[in-house]
């Protein structure tokens, strides 16, 4: 085999490479524990000739996946090869590392070949397919060889001897942006050993430093660029712990941010590194507001970066003195403000007004997710919500038939709200009565997972008189739904008894109240039951299975159980029967584990009533088989998986199985008398 690896790695029988690297892998891959044990010099010999050809097939020559295909396959044995050793008793570990670790460190130089762009030219005659696969090739390259540097240290020097070639010969682009590729990589291993004592780390670090220093000189390669931004970013923790190579890393970022082809690299690298290193660069924020302030107005720039780097430099305003803060916010969301205004007069609803909108709103909620203040240093970021308060509310009546817009919306006054606490009080009422506004007008799911539910979570304990004067009116829309076309609007409905399910569980006093009228609640979920959309069916039983468990200590929940009780089991047997999605039956059938418990007369009673019609649920269902159901199911409710499982059985029946043919199809007596 290895005499045909050769010559077909020579281009001698190259159609034989697939077979034997498929041939290699089903021997090694499944047996790498047993390739672990060989004791004599015999078998080791053998293990390693094995392991070495493996190495080969993996490095074999070409790009994948245009110019070879199976390489990729290999990653895996490579990646539990590793595993198994790392899992040995240490010395055991110790042993297998001086066996395999150069193993290790050649395939790392291998690998950083194999994760080399093509030329310029031939790169862009690949299909995008073609190129998002060899991305997700890189992506597992880098996964693995993150995964080796935890257990075989020394694979750094690997790289670093590489990184020394590449500036003292005439190297070109791919190879160096390749060695940057697996430095990244192998950043979040290179954090956890640095909270080790060892002689090494003085090295390591003096490696990191040197490749950071090194980046300005650079060739000059989109690719490169962007590989050594994002890799400025993936030793963010690293630059913590070295605080000398911070600001030189974060100069590197900055320069970049500003170009329009390097702006996504250059900001996600920014963002870590302000998330790990908070605190050492807060006093450093006034340099980067001016290139925030460039990156506003550049028109090339897409809005998404323009936001995030803006949520970065909101992070780094958590750190500042207050009286820093008014100066800071007004210099960063100063020109948003003034935008906000003029588009809050502005009628127009238009794509160009659109996008412009999002990019403001979405700055405001960036600030408002990002800085962290106590309370009293939080006054800045009041006066800000005052400006911008009025400006929303008309925005909000403008595009209140876009629902991207609103979701926006929605997403800045729940940000504000967990910013600011207690100080955001004075705004409920008028947010309360706006989003009720908005959903009588149009129901998009935000205005109820984004803004009813968070409401009814933070302030339904505290002020349940708003929050259920809130319920009310939402449940009043959302009422008419059923009337009209509920079964179009299935995400409306799960939402509604997802704020219900929430409602019961902060306070239930909320619910038990006469105006939330819960007897119409409880029949609007009786009759979602019966709707198609799984989801929907799953979150309407939470609500029920919920709503029941009130039925000892509430005379409301009582009294609506009381007066729909017939409704309520002849649905949720027609559910069962064939009217819910098969899928949806195991939840059908927990309402039956309450019904049977707190009231186990009544619901015998209803059951036999119900089921005696003729063809109910289906005509698949004898009179015999209804009269079992009904008598097996009270005499197992104390055991919820018997319970169910006869709630399925019938269920099946119900829909033209014969479990008992089931049964007997999986265990046909054999001749000899056994069973098959």
């Amino acid at each position: 085999m290895y005499v045909l690896l050769c010559k077909s790695q020579g281009g001698c029988y190259g159609n034989l490479l697939p077979g034997i690297c498929q041939l290699l892998m089903a021997v090694t891959e499944p047996n790498s524990k047993l390739l672990l044990d060989a004791g004599d010099t015999e078998k080791l010999s053998l293990v390693s000739c094995l392991v070495s050809m493996l190495l080969d097939c993996t490095g074999i020559p070409g790009h994948y996946p245009v110019d070879e295909t199976f390489s990729d396959t290999t990653l895996q044995f490579w990646y539990t090869f590793g595993d198994e050793i790392v899992s040995e008793e240490p010395d055991r570990s110790r042993e297998l590392l001086s066996l395999y670790g150069r193993i290790f460190q050649r395939l790392v130089e291998v690998l950083t070949r194999k994760v080399m762009y093509p030329s310029d030219n031939y790169w862009s005659s690949w299909t995008d397919e073609n190129k998002s696969e060899f991305e997700n090739y890189r992506k597992e390259v880098g996964d693995t060889v993150l995964n080796i540097q935890a257990f075989v240290p020394q694979c750094i020097n690997v790289l670093h001897a590489e990184y020394l070639s590449c500036q003292t010969l005439a190297t070109s682009w791919q190879k160096v942006e390749s060695v940057l590729f697996m430095f990244r990589s192998i950043a979040e291993a290179i954090y956890e050993r640095d909270d080790e004592t060892s002689e090494n780390q003085n090295v390591i670090s003096e490696i990191i430093s040197a490749v950071i220093e090194s980046l300005p000189s650079l060739p000059e390669h989109p690719k490169i660029a962007r590989t050594a931004l994002l890799l400025c970013g993936a030793f963010s923790e690293w630059l913590k712990r070295h605080p000398d190579m911070m600001l030189p890393a974060v100069k590197i970022v900055m320069s970049h941010v500003n170009v329009p082809s390097l702006a996504p690299a250059s900001v996600q690298a920014f963002r870590d590194i302000c998330i790990e290193c908070t605190e050492l660069l807060a006093g450093e924020i006034a340099v980067f507001i001016e290139p925030f302030k460039a990156v506003y107005k550049n028109p090339d720039i897409k809005n998404r970066e323009k936001v995030r780097l803006c949520w970065s430099l909101c992070t780094l305003c958590s750190q500042v003195p207050s009286e820093s803060l008014v100066m800071h916010l007004q210099s960063l969301l100063g020109p948003s403000c003034v935008a906000l205004k003029e588009l809050a007069s502005n009628p127009q609803v238009n794509k160009q007004t659109k996008e412009k909108l999002k990019l403001q709103v979405g700055i405001c909620n960036a600030a408002f997710h990002a800085i962290s203040v106590p309370p009293t240093a939080a006054m800045p970021l009041v006066s800000l919500l005052a400006e911008i308060w009025e400006p929303l509310k008309a925005i909000l009546v403008i595009w209140s038939t876009d629902e991207t817009i609103v979701e926006e919306l929605m997403k800045c006054y729940w940000h504000a709200i967990n910013c600011l606490g207690p100080l955001f009080d004075h705004y409920l009422d008028s947010l309360t009565d706006m989003l009720c506004q908005c959903y009588e007008a149009n129901q998009y799911q935000c205005l109820i997972e984004n803004g009813a539910q968070g409401l009814m979570n933070i302030y339904g304990q505290d002020k349940p008189d708003l929050v259920a004067g809130m319920l009310q009116r939402v449940s009043n829309t959302t009422f008419q739904l059923f009337a009209v076309n509920m079964s179009d609007r299935p995400d409306i409905i799960q939402g509604f008894f997802s704020l219900h399910l929430s409602a019961l569980r902060v306070n239930p006093q909320i619910v038990y109240r006469k105006e939330s009228n819960c007897k119409a609640v409880l029949r609007a979920a009786i009759t979602a039951i019966t709707m198609q959309d799984y989801h929907t069916v799953k979150e309407v039983c939470r609500w029920l299975s919920e709503f029941l468990s009130h039925y000892p200590s509430s005379p409301e929940v009582q009294n609506a159980i009381t007066s729909e009780f017939n409704f309520l089991v002849t649905e949720l047997l027609r559910g069962i029967g064939t009217a819910s999605p098969a899928s949806t039956v195991d939840f059908l059938a927990e309402m039956f584990i309450p019904l049977t418990r707190i009231i186990p007369n009544e619901l015998r009673q209803a059951m036999l009533v119900i089921l005696a019609t003729e063809n109910f649920p289906t005509k698949f269902v004898s009179s015999d088989e209804k009269k079992k159901f009904v008598s097996t199911l009270l005499l197992v409710h104390g055991n919820k998986r018997r319970l169910k499982t006869e709630v399925k059985e019938f269920s099946l029946i119900s829909r033209g199985y014969n479990t008992a043919a089931v049964t007997t199809t999986t265990t046909t007596p054999s001749k000899d008398g056994g069973m098959r």
